[in-house]
């Protein structure tokens, strides 16, 4: 249950992200409460788009918009009590929004840009340490870095999955006669390891198995990615599906999803794919492996490592058994990151405020 105080979420944009997906669910699930506020810093040409009566987008789409007087209108006239913010811009407003309305209870929702190798909100986390009433971690690692890195007590961090918001598919337990589809989804950016992806493709070309390779995902990397598809001759079995906006649909494609990622903050895709019945394997790094356990509702390698991915997409294509409990173990694992969880841990942080 979410607290009955008006509360005002603010977030940098409603650009397509993790983030903004989490708000969309969280609120169209209470279209009905009045107390519950979105407001964007700046507006986008495409964005995620919330059934909820109270969102605000600022009509600047100027990147340094910074729209202070707009959002402490809205504070007065809504009388909001909890200021709640969604990434680095966000949270610089926020802590601005603390000093000019120092009765609200300000919070800050991390996803993981504290574990960046230059985080940009450091300075904003040093300078709020005694402003910032509490922050909601995306994962267990957020939590231990973001107390490390800022010496922000830990007590007042709070450790908050993000959710599956869609019912698992009924997706086959197994896989039909055919070519195996192996999927690959995240941004493409190096830390998501689609380098180590497209070495494995050409690894498994030497082997007997047929397969085709779907990637779901754009970013900086495009066109390096695009010539590394080329350069390792997998043209012919290369599926792009670029940004994709619904990805159960992707989900229901594939047949596999391999997660190369060097280091995640937690991410969501492994979790995704998991509810519609996908077999994972993943790189056994911290935040990731909060979740994942080897041989129970996944097979994890080591990052970086080809030829051991190149092992682990072998037993899954050989070992039905394997497979099937993989998949069921899954299915009960994402079962856990519910929406309604969300709500009521949300719920129960913003009671500490008071």
């Amino acid at each position: 249950m979410l607290s009955a105080k008006n509360t005002l979420h603010i977030i940098d944009t409603l650009w397509l992200g993790g983030a903004q997906t989490v708000l969309k669910g969280l609120f169209e699930n209470n279209a009905g409460k009045k107390n519950m506020h979105l407001f964007a810093l700046r507006n986008t040409r495409e964005k995620t788009v919330i059934g909820h009566p109270n969102i605000v987008i600022n009509s600047s789409s100027f990147k340094l918009s910074f729209p202070i007087h707009k959002i402490r209108k809205l504070i007065k006239e809504k009388n909001i009590e909890i200021v709640h913010c969604h990434l680095p811009k966000s949270q610089l407003m926020g802590l601005l929004l603390s000093f000019l309305n120092p009765g609200i209870k300000l919070v800050f929702h991390e996803q993981g840009d504290i574990i960046d190798p230059v985080p940009l909100n450091l300075p904003v986390y040093i300078l709020g340490k005694k402003r910032i009433s509490q922050v909601i971690a995306c994962s267990n690692l957020v939590k231990e870095e973001l107390s490390k890195k800022t010496g922000f007590p830990a007590k007042n961090i709070n450790v908050i999955y993000n959710y599956v918001n869609f019912k698992a598919s009924g997706k086959s337990e197994n896989h039909k006669q055919g070519k195996f589809k192996i999927g690959f989804a995240g941004r493409l950016i190096k830390r998501k390891g689609w380098r180590d992806f497209i070495s494995v493709m050409h690894l498994l070309k030497s082997t007997d198995k047929e397969f085709e390779i779907h990637l779901a995902g754009d970013g900086p990397d495009y066109k390096e990615m695009q010539h590394s598809i080329e350069e390792n001759e997998l043209t012919g079995i290369f599926n792009y599906h670029g940004f994709v906006k619904n990805m159960a649909g992707f989900y229901k494609e594939i047949d596999l999803l391999v997660v190369p990622s060097h280091w995640e903050p937690m991410g969501m895709v492994h979790v995704e794919a998991m509810a519609f019945g996908v077999p994972v394997i993943a790189s056994d790094v911290p935040g990731m492996n909060e979740v994942l356990s080897n041989r129970e509702n996944c097979l994890l390698f080591e990052p970086g490592k080809p030829e051991m991915i190149k092992e682990r997409i072998l037993e899954i294509i050989a070992n039905d058994e394997l497979r099937k409990n993989i998949i069921e173990k899954g299915q009960e694992t994402a079962g856990t990151f519910s929406l309604e969880y969300f709500e009521e841990e949300l719920g129960k942080a913003y009671e500490k405020l008071f």
